[in-house]
């Protein structure tokens, strides 16, 4: 069974350690906020998004493979989560529906519904990336989860440029996590996850920001995890936040054939 959903996956699958301690100015006009004030603002912005709707094209690259599909991609936070891969002239290649108990997977080229208990190595199997399902709502929102981050002062904090620069080192892993926020738009810009001897672990870039029902969203997002020799770019050409009216689209025909994941 295995190795079936893995041939489907084809189908889918289409600044470091910082110096000074406290902030210091840039040429900007600008309010510079303390650390803490800022964290909050960012993982407010998280929360704001309650329903994600976008558009575009979706990169996925492992190893040993590579595509790149149109997609379109529905969420409801907390738990819904709905992606369609589309081929030429908008044909569904594939669908999948992911819950944080369970997921729907059809195969639209081979009429094909497999379904079952939903875990990380499904997720990874259907999306090709090692990330958890909230971490995987949050890569398509193009926002990084700092709750536990919101009581926590720095390790180091500055400002650089038209950035802030934030890092905050786990006391017993020493792995770092580094976090660069747009001063003008405070959106993270860079997200950077480093181990005990300061190799990246994980690299994500986010770009061409707009504000959109008072969240602000990037419109292009890369992210890589060196670890595991993966990564997914995300670019929109059109995006909706908070409307009332998200439809998730996952109806397979009546004669699909089912298959059960156990």
């Amino acid at each position: 069974m295995k190795s079936k959903l893995v041939a489907l996956a084809a189908i889918v699958a289409a600044p470091l350690f910082f110096e000074a301690c406290a902030p210091s100015q840039g040429e900007h006009n600008y309010e510079i906020l303390p650390a803490e004030r800022l964290v909050k603002k960012l993982e407010a912005n998280r929360r704001r998004v309650k329903t994600f709707v976008g558009k575009g094209t979706l990169l996925i690259e492992t190893e040993d493979f590579r595509n790149e599909a149109f997609f379109r991609v529905a969420l409801k936070k907390p738990d819904s989560l709905n992606l369609n891969v589309l081929g030429p002239f908008g044909i569904e290649l594939a669908n999948a529906l992911a819950t944080e108990e369970d997921f729907k997977f059809y195969d639209a080229m081979n009429n094909i519904l497999y379904q079952g208990a939903i875990n990380e190595e499904i997720l990874e199997t259907i999306f090709r990336v090692d990330l958890t399902f909230q971490e995987l709502i949050d890569a398509f929102v193009g926002s990084v989860n700092m709750t536990d981050l919101l009581y926590t002062e720095p390790d180091e904090y500055k400002v650089d440029y038209e950035e802030y620069v934030l890092t905050f080192v786990d006391d017993k892993t020493r792995v770092a996590r580094v976090f660069r926020v747009s001063i003008r738009d405070l959106g993270v810009t860079h997200y950077q996850v480093l181990d005990e001897n300061g190799n990246l672990l994980v690299n994500a870039v986010y770009e061409d920001f707009e504000k959109i029902e008072g969240a602000t969203i990037p419109t292009r997002a890369r992210i890589v995890n060196h670890a595991a020799d993966q990564s997914i770019e995300i670019v929109y050409d059109e995006i909706r936040v908070n409307d009332d009216d998200v439809t998730l689209y996952f109806e397979p025909p009546n004669d699909a054939t089912i298959v059960v994941w156990e």
